[in-house]
């Protein structure tokens, strides 16, 4: 149980203490068709990898850095927002 009473799915070491984990999110890269010639695709990048995962105290969100190089596929940007700070929370398909 947290905190506040709710059941967690999972608890996992952050941070050097044990916070209680709810279902992650994760958005897979999304990339659209931009132009087709001689027969190979060249595709735009729409919206990153990104993950939004919900603790007992706080929100974070990972997003993959734009890329510069177009083999360049490390590095991310990690948010942290306190429950404190949270007015109102949705998400919808």
């Amino acid at each position: 149980m947290t905190r506040h009473g709710v059941a967690a799915s999972t608890s996992f070491k952050f941070n050097a203490v044990t916070d209680y984990l709810f279902t992650p999110i994760l958005q897979p890269e999304i990339c659209t068709r931009a132009l087709t010639l001689l027969g190979k695709t060249l595709y735009g990048l729409v919206s990153p990898t990104h993950m939004c995962i919900l603790t007992d105290r706080e929100l974070i969100t990972v997003r993959e850095e734009e890329r510069r190089i177009a083999n360049d596929k490390y590095g991310g940007v990690w948010d942290y927002i306190p429950m404190a700070k949270i007015v109102e929370l949705t998400l919808s398909q």
